[in-house]
């Protein structure tokens, strides 16, 4: 006689059959998932052999990033009537480096007619770019196959503005670099005459071309002080630099000095340095400081009295030149 199947029986051969429903059905998916990974490998595999999907992806991505680092630092051109194109690093601060590119076109126009593998191309282009009033220096060109030109540019740093006065009775401001290169005005907005020290009572104009020399001793000591200064323009509120003979005649050398005094946003005038301009003899005569020293002075005054104000110009450093410094005796020694 056949036994007769309980209640709890079917239950256990129910949930049996739906356990094993449900493993068959992830399973499937398991398989479905594993075979589109594995189709997604095989893509990036045939593209990047020997790596994985998650060595793949990371490279993609490093590869789009360095992309589009590589497109924020450098000016591509490219002409599709050309056979070559000219690769080069973008200025820093005012200077646009489409307006170099547009100078060599223009003073240049058949350059970019010359082939790629033309022998004296890379001096033509170096040669051209270095024309530029902004281009202090091409450092390198060189071929990269199989149709660019790249440039290593080093361009002119504007640390401050002349103000001078023209022969027809107007005046201007001419900028110029650490070394006293005078750059183009015609990049400068107004708006960006404030971001750069003023050096005033410079008898001379500028007589040679842009991108050249003002040749000035009192202009290029004036721009070594204000490159000097330029990190600390802002703390300490360094309006400009004036230049002027000093009213009073130097007992050592029977000449009046040159004096440059540093204005702040205050009125606060303070002398700086003193030079001994005689016939071509250029000479410091206040050197007891250094350039380090001086910051240190201004700013613990600053951090003091909460601004910086002497009583007069000569206070702040004590201008004693080095060879009329007390030198300090043992004790016991005569003095």
């Amino acid at each position: 006689m056949a036994k007769r199947k309980s209640k709890s029986d079917s239950t256990t051969v129910s949930k049996k059959a739906n356990t094993k429903k449900t493993d068959s059905q992830q399973s499937t998916e398991d398989a479905s998932a594993a075979e589109n990974k594995g189709s997604l490998s095989r893509f990036l595999g045939f593209f990047i052999p020997g790596v994985g999907f998650g060595g793949a992806f990371l490279l993609i991505s490093a590869l789009v990033m360095g992309a589009l680092y590589w497109c924020n630092k450098t000016y591509f051109y490219s002409d599709s009537a050309q056979s070559w194109q000219v690769e080069y690093n973008l200025p820093q601060g005012v200077w646009m480096g489409a307006d170099v590119l547009e100078f060599v076109r223009k003073s240049n126009p058949d350059l970019f007619e010359k082939p790629f593998d033309d022998k004296t191309l890379l001096e033509d282009v170096a040669n051209s770019f270095n024309l530029s009033p902004i281009v202090k220096v091409v450092k390198s060109a060189k071929r990269r196959f199989p149709n660019t030109v790249v440039l290593d540019i080093e361009y002119f740093e504007p640390v401050a503005m002349v103000n001078v006065n023209f022969d027809k009775g107007g005046r201007g401001l001419v900028p110029v670099d650490k070394d006293g290169f005078r750059l183009p005005s015609v990049y400068f907005k107004k708006s960006d005459l404030d971001n750069y020290i003023a050096i005033t009572g410079i008898a001379s104009l500028p007589t040679n071309p842009v991108g050249s020399c003002w040749n000035d001793s009192q202009v290029e000591i004036a721009c070594k002080i204000a490159s000097d200064l330029a990190p600390y323009k802002n703390e300490f509120g360094i309006v400009g630099i004036h230049v002027h003979k000093s009213s009073e005649i130097d007992k050592r050398y029977n000449y009046q000095p040159m004096c440059f005094d540093i204005w702040l946003k205050n009125n606060t005038i303070i002398r700086w340095a003193v030079f001994l301009f005689k016939s071509t003899e250029v000479q410091p005569i206040d050197d007891e400081l250094s350039t380090q020293e001086k910051i240190a002075i201004l700013r613990q005054c600053l951090q003091e009295k909460g601004e910086i104000k002497p009583d007069s110009p000569k206070e702040m450093f004590r201008f004693v030149p080095k060879k009329e410094v007390p030198q300090p005796t043992n004790a016991g020694e005569k003095q």
